[in-house]
């Protein structure tokens, strides 16, 4: 779904297990950058182009801002 900002993608990856895990999102070239952010769209953290990868947490949502 688009951003509050209207122009770029939210990506929302959730941990329904309840077990820790390792999660990797691959992006076509067209996205310029990634944000982590909170539920409120605040960034956490940056990523370049490519691929995004990390750990997730039992029952943990995450947010990504697809900058394209």
């Amino acid at each position: 779904c688009l951003a509050h900002n209207g122009k770029d993608l939210m990506v929302r990856v959730a941990e329904y297990r309840g077990k820790c895990g390792n999660f990797a999102l691959s992006l076509p070239s067209k996205v310029k950058r990634v944000y982590e952010t909170d539920l409120k769209e605040d960034v956490i953290k940056t990523f370049d182009q490519g691929e995004v990868t990390g750990m997730i947490n039992p029952f943990e949502i995450k947010t990504f801002i697809l900058e394209l």
